[in-house]
């Protein structure tokens, strides 16, 4: 299988430019994960974005981001995904998402079933395509975990 033939999806949260009262625009977590169906593999990395706050910048805390339950079938890819991060003003909560997906290679579907939170923007995308996008409501979404389900089969990639 050539590089090009190689899967990825890509779960990206961003706080979004959506009102002149939204401050901290930008990515604040891309979690890319490669998925190769012939060798039976798959890989994942992550980079997070930086919070800026008085005037000083800070890193992420609280990273923790996997994926578990791998799963090579005929026809299709089965793995779980979580991705938690949080920004080193230690007011604010963690970013939390949890997946379930599953990947039909040949037929180019990819079906979603999870969690995410209300804030920031959700978006998963498969080679580049956003198959799934989540617009945030306000900060305050951020507490708790979780609060926004997805239920996604299907969708063309």
């Amino acid at each position: 299988m050539a590089d090009s033939d190689i899967i990825k999806v890509q779960i990206e949260t961003a706080i979004r430019n959506v009102s002149w009262l939204t401050v901290e625009v930008g990515v604040k977590s891309t979690h890319t994960i490669s998925i190769d169906p012939i060798k039976k593999t798959i890989l994942d990395v992550v980079t997070t974005g930086k919070t800026n706050f008085l005037g000083m910048s800070f890193s992420s805390i609280r990273n923790d981001f996997k994926v578990t339950k791998k799963v090579f079938e005929t026809g299709c890819v089965k793995f779980s995904v979580k991705g938690e991060t949080a920004t080193a003003v230690r007011v604010l909560p963690n970013i939390n998402y949890a997946f379930d997906i599953i990947l039909y290679p040949t037929k180019k579907l990819i079906s979603i079933d999870g969690a995410h939170d209300g804030y920031p923007s959700y978006n998963v995308a498969v080679n580049g395509k956003s198959v799934y996008d989540c617009v945030q409501g306000w900060v305050p979404e951020l507490l708790g975990d979780s609060d926004i389900t997805v239920k996604k089969s299907n969708l063309a990639w």
